[in-house]
């Protein structure tokens, strides 16, 4: 573990003492604590009541690793407080900070308002790591585009290829059913998230991604250079992998890494920082999710079908290895999703797994529509002589 140990910054997570064989993405999935991020809002005097019910819509009421305090100018229990807000011009309220887990480092500042706080929970790139974890995912691995659409595409086939077929290489250590708090299979599985550099709704999580513990090169987002995090357990990042570095041995590394026995000497030496998710982790754990998993193909609407509406963006059609398979599906995604959107269009024509909810079922028990969540390459593996061997992408 050459890349892995020595040279990523190192911190500790807060396990309980191991005496188990679980892999470790998967403790680090069931007792991982996240850090915690904080958030101040600054108002002046009573809270408006439209400001209150945003603050309780968009971070009260969504289990998350935030913690908000409210702070008011004119009344601050503790003057210090307001340092932060007069040094940005004593902004117009109501103004939200909120800093990172370690040094109290700033990582994002603005007006409270509606978008504002669902980019900071809820943007697509969130959605989609949330789902993948929850759904049993070893790994995510995101990938911070450059905004270079070939060069962007050719990294992720790139690391979807070699994910795939560590898949089935690697081995899961032999576990005890009794060591399992949660009812998903046990599996070995990698997946790769798109994080448009440039999208406006992925710009909180974007600086999530840029600050110095997840990328110690310090590459600025004006620098649009490629940059890979594998995304463990409950959201715990590893630091920046850029495109020199992504190397087969490096991603093997990673991937042999986060399957071994959970030990606690790998626990002490576990590398990366908790990124801000919304996810209720013990409950969705324990009384699972009615999402579903199909494989199938995605094709384009047809104008002329009476069932196409502005919502709907594709079809689906269960394939032959589905459980239920020839089944027939409108897909709808979730507003504003542009990330998955643009994997969707990505899709059309190909093998995939998709992962959703059925709506609208019919006096037949069949369903008209598929919710998207997210879309996995059902890729095959190479022929050896087709894999690279050594060096870059």
């Amino acid at each position: 573990m050459s890349r892995i140990l020595p040279i990523l910054v190192l911190a500790a997570v807060a396990w309980p003492a191991c005496a188990c064989t679980l892999p470790l993405f998967r403790s680090a999935l069931e007792t991982g604590e996240p850090d915690l991020y904080q958030a101040v809002i600054y108002s002046r005097g009573p809270q408006p009541e439209d400001v209150q019910s945003l603050q309780k819509k968009a971070l009260g009421d969504t289990p998350s690793n935030l913690r908000v305090t409210i702070v008011d100018v004119d009344s601050p229990s503790n003057p210090d407080a307001l340092k932060l807000w007069k040094e940005h011009g004593s902004p117009t309220l109501p103004w939200m900070a909120v800093t990172f887990p370690r040094e109290g480092k700033l990582a994002w500042c603005g007006a409270l308002d509606e978008a504002a706080s669902a980019a900071l929970l809820e943007s697509p790139a969130q959605k989609q790591l949330r789902q993948h974890l929850l759904g049993g995912t070893s790994a995510v691995w995101l990938l911070l585009e450059s905004g270079d659409t070939a060069r962007d595409d050719k990294i992720a086939a790139f690391l979807q290829t070699h994910l795939t077929d560590l898949a089935k290489r690697l081995k899961l250590p032999v576990v005890a059913p009794e060591q399992l708090r949660s009812s998903l299979p046990l599996k070995l599985e990698f997946s790769v998230v798109r994080v448009p550099r440039a999208a406006p709704e992925e710009k909180f999580f974007t600086a999530q991604l840029l600050q110095q513990e997840l990328n110690p090169k310090q590459i600025s987002l004006e620098q649009a250079e490629p940059l890979v995090f594998p995304v463990f357990g409950r959201g715990r990042a590893m630091p920046a992998m850029t495109e020199k570095e992504l190397l087969p041995e490096t991603i093997a590394e990673t991937a042999q890494f986060l399957s071994s026995s959970c030990s606690c000497e790998v626990k002490e030496l576990t590398p990366g920082t908790s990124l801000l998710l919304a996810a209720d982790w013990e409950k969705e754990l324990t009384t699972g999710r009615n999402q579903r998993v199909f494989i199938g193909i995605i094709t384009s609407p047809s104008p002329a079908s009476p069932e196409h509406t502005s919502d709907v963006v594709g079809m689906f059609t269960t394939a032959r290895t589905d459980k239920n398979p020839g089944r027939n599906y409108l897909i709808k995604i979730e507003k504003n999703n542009t990330t998955l959107l643009g994997e969707l269009q990505r899709s059309i024509g190909r093998d995939v797994q998709v992962a959703g909810t059925l709506q609208e079922f019919g006096p037949d028990g069949q369903a008209k529509y598929l919710i998207l969540d997210l879309i996995k390459p059902e890729a095959a593996t190479k022929p050896l002589k087709e894999r690279r061997k050594g060096g870059g992408i």
